[in-house]
């Protein structure tokens, strides 16, 4: 008997937030033969498919050992293909049908779903797509795999909102809180003048008094400097992060006017001061209280935690 597998149902920016902070595989049925931006999987999938316990997977592959140890946190998306009766629709109408959107299904039966699509690969004109599902068949034998996230929504969508979602890079990207319009961050990512550009920031949020606004003077692709608005305080719980909410409000609510403007908020770490102000802006723009607030943004990042002093202060809006 193999253990239960969670099958949820996610959105692109979901996907996108989780690329920051945690480790993935990303299986995508998808793109045909010929999509230069597909990121090479294979490689270590093949490896990891001749691996008959996750001890010898850890040995064959060590690049993996973030992603399959069991105490720790570990994604497998599947990005679904367009064809009608294959395995992700079936999985799709499954969760849809459980009135939610995740539901456990156990390995076994899962194996049964597979088995019906034993003919895929005639419905299917492309090599990558059928060897992706075997792949990802047989890391399900070996109990591999604990949870599945169908991303329901196309890979023309993934590739149109992020564009460099396939390609691999020595750093992250800030969290999108409001998709395609605000982002959380920390120093690193202000500091990351490729990110900046590759997420298109026209504006910056800095919550920082000890760090530098570093790009003001320097002009971007798009050949517009960043306009920079800074809250100088320091994480402490006596600080009054308050006085600075309603310019800091209008700074942001001025740019968001604009559909091709994109602010991003950070401070040192992008959990306490940074994470008070874009609490502070939906509180105030959506109407929202502060335990949902809260809970949505820490949801889009999870280092999200306020000093106690910050916390009060929101309290009074």
């Amino acid at each position: 008997m193999h253990k239960k597998i969670e099958i949820t149902l996610c959105s692109i920016s979901y996907f996108y937030n989780v690329q920051q902070q945690n480790n993935y595989l990303l299986y995508d049925f998808s793109l045909p033969e010929n999509n230069k931006q597909c990121k090479a999987i294979q490689a270590d999938l093949n490896k990891l498919k001749d691996a008959t316990k996750i001890d010898q997977a850890l040995e064959t592959t060590p690049e993996q050992i973030k992603l399959l140890e069991k105490k720790r946190r570990a994604y497998n998306f599947i990005l679904p293909f367009k064809q009608s009766n294959c395995i992700t629709t079936h999985l799709t109408q499954l969760v849809t049908q459980s009135d939610g959107l995740s539901l456990n299904l156990d390995s076994d039966n899962f194996f049964d779903i597979l088995l019906e699509y034993q003919d895929l690969e005639k419905l299917i004109n492309s090599d990558n797509i059928v060897e992706n599902l075997k792949i990802f068949h047989l890391l399900l034998l070996k109990d591999l795999v604990r949870e599945i996230y169908i991303i329901c929504e196309s890979q023309e969508n993934l590739v149109s909102r992020f564009p460099f979602c396939y390609q691999s890079f020595d750093f992250n990207f800030p969290n999108e809180i409001i998709e395609n319009q605000l982002y959380l961050g920390n120093s690193n990512h202000a500091n990351n003048l490729k990110a900046l550009n590759l997420l298109g920031i026209t504006h910056v949020v800095n919550c920082a008094r000890e760090i530098p606004n570093y790009f003001s003077d320097v002009l971007q692709e798009n050949k517009k400097f960043l306009k920079y608005f800074q809250v100088p305080v320091l994480d402490l719980e006596e600080e009054p992060i308050s006085d600075h909410f309603d310019e800091a409000y209008i700074f942001i609510n001025e740019a968001l006017s604009n559909q091709h403007n994109k602010v991003l908020v950070h401070c040192a770490q992008g959990k306490s001061r940074s994470a008070t102000i874009v609490i502070m802006f939906l509180m105030r723009n959506k109407q929202w209280t502060f335990d949902y607030t809260y809970e949505y943004a820490k949801k889009r990042r999870e280092t999200v935690s306020i000093n106690d002093g910050f916390h009060f202060q929101l309290l009074q809006i």
